[in-house]
């Protein structure tokens, strides 16, 4: 079934309902289904034709939005772009995925201008909002749009991975792992009609997460960026029921001076992905939201959740003492994923054995696009996630960490998160990442880079002593550094990759 399908029989049964609500403006699903066909209109008047990828860029706006359904019901392939790119960066991007079509709101007009003139190929730039979306939809009224059947295997979406390490190639995603996809979220998140805020850029995983509660008729509140603020104030003013936020972005909310004077109450999943999150700022959220935290572990290779830690686990692993190791966990598999740990010899190992997370699934997407043939990944019947894991006796997975983010120091092997966690548990810290820094007795010496909650303190040596309670000595950071802001992804995610690629810069050797 095509994704836009969903949309459209969403809007056949409510249509007059609200479906994005930004700001006081509100639209209804006929409006935006009506303003969405316009949009396939237009892009087929010009030449448009199937299976084309067309880019799209701008803050999360109504207007956005509609031009993603346009592509989408013109059979084209959306291809999201980042927000905060500079012209530099749009300009590789759409070089290496071969997109000759751009959409975009009119607050990134500059970067595109200049993007442009350095992009000769474009056959089509179009804005999605102001006077310039009117006057390339003129006259396109008559054009009769394609009815196409289901195409599971058609690619209807291009998304970015890998901006942490080199160059954001396209992850391909079929018409088959968005449905499945929806299918896992339905099975997760029952009932119709949820009210979601769009907080998280809509061109990462808040967007694909909304999209994936098309046939629940859901209403959308949009807004641009997050700020911590502005987020817990529409929680209250719009009864928000689910919501998406990297941990990074909860634990601003969780340091917030006005945390406490928002109801939270109509809350129902809190939904939480993309790094782990610390056990002791993760009881604080449980404590401030309540019991609808949620967590999914996820890749954009692997689309929608591999598995999830739903609020009901957390709500046993509070009331049961031997189950509170479970909030460390990432919950069981989804009942559409098999996932398994591998170990280095490609055997898939017991219970308590740690190595690769691997997945088979209808999540897993098709292929990369922008990645020479010889980046690419060696084909298997299992998708390899570079996670080292466990899982436990009753089918609850751990991630230990990125293979690649693994420090190495006097012969032993050190994983950030492992650190990150006993780092995140002193009160004064708000945010951390630990990375490996060249040393030359050590190879690597364990370094924490840590951003302070406002009007709080530590010293260096009180947060490794802090550390040395619950760390061996080998895995204690040795040195401590404040920084006022670590770099961070576009939804919020610590950028620990920049952090280290900064200190090994012009060194030999990246390990």
């Amino acid at each position: 079934m095509h994704l836009i399908d969903m949309f459209n029989t969403a809007a056949q049964r409510w249509p007059d309902r609200i479906f994005l609500r930004e700001g006081e403006k509100t639209r209804d699903y006929a409006t935006v289904r009506s303003a969405a066909i316009a949009i396939a209109k237009g892009l087929r008047a010009r030449g448009v034709g199937v299976d084309t990828r067309v880019g799209i860029m701008g803050p999360n706006t109504s207007d956005l939005i509609e031009g993603v359904f346009g592509i989408f019901i013109v059979h084209c392939i959306w291809v999201p772009v980042n927000v905060r790119s500079t012209a530099s960066e749009l300009v590789d991007y759409l070089t290496a995925l071969d997109v000759d079509i751009l959409l975009y709101t009119s607050s990134v007009t500059e970067v595109v201008r200049q993007a442009q003139a350095r992009l000769p190929h474009l056959r089509l730039v179009a804005a999605l909002d102001g006077p310039g979306r009117h006057e390339w939809l003129a006259g396109s009224d008559h054009v009769v749009l394609d009815d196409l059947p289901p195409r599971a295997h058609a690619v209807i979406s291009l998304t970015s991975s890998g901006g942490t390490t080199g160059k954001p190639k396209g992850v391909a995603l079929t018409e088959l792992n968005w449905e499945t996809a929806v299918a896992t979220a339905a099975s997760q998140f029952p009932g119709d009609h949820p009210v979601f805020l769009l907080a998280a850029p809509m061109s990462h995983a808040a967007g694909g997460l909304a999209l994936m509660f098309l046939p629940r008729g859901p209403e959308l509140i949009v807004l641009p960026s997050f700020e911590p603020e502005a987020v817990m104030a529409a929680i209250e003013k719009h009864h928000i029921t689910h919501l998406f936020l990297p941990p990074t972005a909860i634990y601003m909310m969780l340091s917030h001076p006005k945390r406490h004077q928002y109801d939270f109450s109509s809350l129902k999943y809190f939904i939480y992905a993309g790094a782990p999150m610390s056990v002791d700022k993760l009881r604080e959220a449980l404590a401030l939201f309540g019991p609808v935290m949620t967590q999914f572990y996820a890749q954009m290779e692997c689309f929608g959740s591999i598995t999830c830690l739903t609020p009901d686990h957390h709500a046993e692993a509070l009331a049961d003492p031997h189950k509170q190791h479970r909030l460390a966990s990432a919950g069981q598999a989804n009942i559409y994923a098999r996932v398994e740990i591998m170990g280095e010899n490609g055997d898939l190992l017991k219970a308590g054995e740690r190595g690769e997370i691997v997945v088979r699934s209808n999540l897993v997407f098709s292929h990369y696009v922008g990645v020479p043939d010889d980046q690419k990944p060696k084909p298997d019947t299992w998708h390899h996630t570079s996670d080292v894991g466990y899982r436990d006796e009753d089918g609850f997975f751990y991630i230990v960490d990125r293979l690649r983010d693994m420090i190495i120091t006097g012969g032993f092997n050190v994983y950030p998160s492992e650190v990150e966690q006993a780092v995140l548990a002193h009160p004064a810290v708000k945010d951390c990442a630990v990375i490996g820094v060249p040393d030359e007795k050590w190879g690597e010496a364990v370094v924490a880079f840590i951003e302070v909650k406002p009007s709080e303190a530590v010293t260096e040596s009180d947060l490794i002593a802090f550390c040395r309670k619950t760390l061996s000595g080998v895995k204690t950071p040795k040195r401590v550094i404040v920084v006022d802001e670590l770099p961070r992804s576009p939804v919020g995610k610590v950028l620990r990759r920049v952090v280290r690629d900064e200190l090994w810069k012009n060194r030999p050797r990246n390990i």
